[in-house]
């Protein structure tokens, strides 16, 4: 249900039944989906408005010891299986979806539809936003986060690499030493690691290759989204076809949507950094390999956790020289200083 997003012991039945009796609502309407004979106009009265149509229409059900609702989606015969959730249990879920580690205190809006795809309660946006507003770790990070920026949709995941977010970078007509002319980057949709394969030819089958030799090495993939307005979006959707991988594009107009854009913007920064101290262009596939494995070592927001912790199973570090220093706490925040790069407002590159 928590699709392990949960780092919390899971409540159980005992605790289910207990916050169902006392929540204000959930008995009158637990009492009318027992006795269908019972809906009329009196006892409906009991029950919360947003939910007395779906009891009268039989979109509410008891099943599995508790109280679903199946909402209709518009324009289609097809519905959206949602647990209702007691008043005692709400903080719970906020709480599994934002709070833990693999939740990284995103946004209201990415929480919202992060929870909306498996629960329901009522005035859950107020709730939610009341919540996140009294969060200090969202207070610190939201500050420099605009909404214009921040994912409108989301899936339901159970585990990490069944939704990845796929583009191509090229650093205009530069060429490697090793004959590369750009990058195809990968960042999973669910913990937000990221994966690069460095790409001598833009085409549909280099695209194949390089996305396949990426999801072979981490898990394939159910999905992929990319940028509808991107340029390679004719190579991608060839690339995929192939694969015979789901390709899933993004809102139109809405570019950063696409978890490749965070990343590109701090690759992008870190790039000019290391391709001046270099003085050269050509090493930008050494410069993103580091920058990379330096973003995947950085904590979750809020947390002590690397981004590779949840995605492979284990902590990635950097520098991957030894500190001088055997202090833990010495490293953990250099690698918050990646980190905080990594979500402040750089440049956008012109070419991606």
């Amino acid at each position: 249900m928590f699709n392990a997003k949960s780092a919390e012991e899971l409540p159980d039945e005992l605790a289910w039944k207990a916050a169902y009796s006392n929540d204000p609502c959930c008995p009158a309407i637990l009492s009318l989906l027992l006795n269908p004979g019972k809906i009329t106009n009196e006892p409906l009265s009991e029950v919360h408005s947003i939910y007395q149509s779906a009891v009268r229409n039989s979109k509410l059900k008891w099943e599995n010891k508790r109280i679903v609702l199946y909402e209709p989606i518009a324009n289609s015969t097809n519905t959206i299986r949602l647990t209702i959730v007691p008043l005692e249990l709400r903080k719970h879920v906020f709480t599994s979806f934002h709070v833990n580690p693999i939740g990284g205190h995103f946004s209201l809006y990415y929480t919202l539809h992060q929870i909306r795809l498996r629960f329901h309660w009522a005035n859950m946006y107020t709730y939610l936003k009341r919540n996140i507003d009294d969060c200090a770790a969202c207070v610190l990070r939201n500050g420099g986060t605009r909404a214009s920026s921040e994912l409108l949709y989301s899936f339901p995941l159970s585990a990490p690499f069944m939704a990845v977010h796929a583009d191509a970078w090229v650093p205009g007509k530069t060429e490697s030493f090793d004959g590369f002319t750009g990058l195809m980057i990968v960042v999973d949709h669910m913990t937000g690691f990221a994966a690069i394969e460095p790409i001598k030819e833009m085409n549909s089958s280099s695209f194949a290759r390089s996305v396949y030799v990426i999801l072979l090495r981490y898990g394939l993939s159910h999905t992929v989204i990319t940028d509808p307005d991107s340029k390679f979006k004719g190579q991608f959707k060839e690339a995929f076809a192939t694969l015979k991988i789901h390709h899933h594009l993004s809102a139109r107009g809405h570019h950063d949507a696409i978890l490749v854009e965070r990343f590109n913007r701090f690759l992008n920064a870190g790039l000019r950094v290391f391709n001046n101290d270099r003085e050269s262009n050509r090493v930008f596939v050494k410069g993103a390999q580091t920058l990379t494995n330096a973003c995947n070592s950085c904590p979750v927001i809020g947390t002590d956790l690397s981004w590779s912790l949840p995605t492979v199973g284990s902590e990635f570090h950097f520098p991957t020289a030894k500190f001088p220093t055997t202090s833990p706490v010495k490293k953990r925040n250099y690698s918050r200083i990646i980190s905080q790069i990594y979500y402040s407002k750089v440049e956008k590159c012109t070419c991606c």
